[in-house]
């Protein structure tokens, strides 16, 4: 199944910085030698028919995004930028209009969304799984137990 994802690094990570605002976004951040934004990227390329990867960015960041994914092997696979907006949601509106864009040219069956803020995610796991079943019955959401600590 041919398929894109849309990968959201946007905001301004307000919360993650708290009322300090330092201005230090979780996506640039390094974990385990490996930013943030390309631990969130991953597991999508490494999902068998991904063929496009959006990637959303705040105005400013377009060269530290570019490169940062740089280190990934995007070999096979379109990749674009795409300036993001005041939220989450117009930033993704963004992403799906690009990719709308080159409809023709990449004939993609499903998009999945994710948060570049996010990394710990499991390409078996969850993107398979969301992925099979978005095949299965149309669409999928992933929901994950939270774990009370």
């Amino acid at each position: 199944m041919r398929h894109a994802v849309i990968v959201t690094a946007a905001g301004s990570s307000r919360r993650f910085n708290g009322p300090n605002q330092t201005s230090q976004k979780k996506e640039f951040l390094t974990i385990a030698g490996e930013p943030v934004l390309c631990s969130a990227i991953r597991p999508f390329l490494e999902t068998e028919g991904l063929v496009a990867l959006v990637v959303t960015y705040r105005r400013g960041d377009l060269e530290k995004v570019r490169e940062i994914i740089s280190r990934l092997d995007l070999s096979g696979v379109v990749t674009l930028f795409v300036e993001g907006g005041e939220t989450r949601q117009a930033s993704v509106f963004n992403g799906l209009k690009a990719l709308y864009d080159r409809k023709k040219e990449l004939d993609i069956a499903y998009v999945s969304i994710h948060d570049g803020a996010r990394p710990f995610i499991s390409e078996n796991k969850l993107v398979k799984s969301c992925l099979d079943m978005a095949e299965a019955v149309g669409g999928a959401c992933p929901c994950i137990r939270v774990t009370d600590t």
